[in-house]
């Protein structure tokens, strides 16, 4: 595992049950000490940790977990939890500290039970719930930063920005036939020997 790049992706998924805790704490242990090394260049550490349910699947990795959420802080750490997954990680205690010690929860669309734990956690009267229950569009939600608590509508115009940003399976799909439909148009060079009206493709 390189950590010399500004980017650096670690990939567990095809890892067996039994090595990926083992793979977990390293990659956690790892990322620690590129924390230190940066906070001392006056370096800010990004960590994006999708599916972070998973990290509480072994009492040792939410231990360990739990105490580097928390220091992290100290040491210009900015360290992001995705999940799909609420009810899961707010079973367990240290996650439920986890977030509530954080700067900042964007919550998107929720199944009624997620909502309920998120609910039950952080407050929410019934207006905010409605914000993140199962009626609500794409993009769209609840941010929550301290006592603040700012509903998120989303409209963003289609073009090029939305392409790039785009996750939606079958809209990315269109767009890559539409682009190889538009190669394919522009790869028909008109042959400057061809009588008028007759091209080769």
């Amino acid at each position: 595992m390189g950590f010399g790049a500004r980017v650096t992706n670690v990939d567990l998924k095809d890892l067996s049950s039994n090595m990926r805790t083992f793979a977990m704490l390293t990659a956690l242990e790892a990322v620690r000490n590129l924390m230190y090394r940066n906070w001392e260049r006056g370096v800010t550490t990004w960590l994006y940790i999708d599916e972070v349910q998973s990290l509480f699947d072994h009492p040792a990795i939410v231990s360990y977990f739990s105490k580097f959420w928390a220091e992290g802080r100290k040491f210009n750490l900015v360290c992001t939890g995705i999940t799909q997954n609420s009810v899961y990680m707010l079973a367990h205690e240290e996650a439920r500290n986890m977030v509530l010690n954080s700067d900042f929860i964007l919550l998107h669309k929720q199944s009624p039970l997620d909502r309920k734990a998120w609910v039950d956690l952080l407050g929410l009267s019934d207006e905010e719930a409605t914000y993140i229950d199962e009626s609500v569009r794409p993009g769209e939600g609840l941010l929550v930063a301290g006592a603040a608590r700012v509903p998120i509508k989303d409209d963003f115009p289609k073009g090029e920005l939305y392409d790039l940003f785009n996750t939606k399976p079958d809209e990315v799909a269109e767009a890559r036939r539409a682009a190889g439909d538009t190669a394919r148009l522009a790869r028909r060079v008109p042959d400057p020997m061809a009588p008028p009206g007759r091209h080769f493709a």
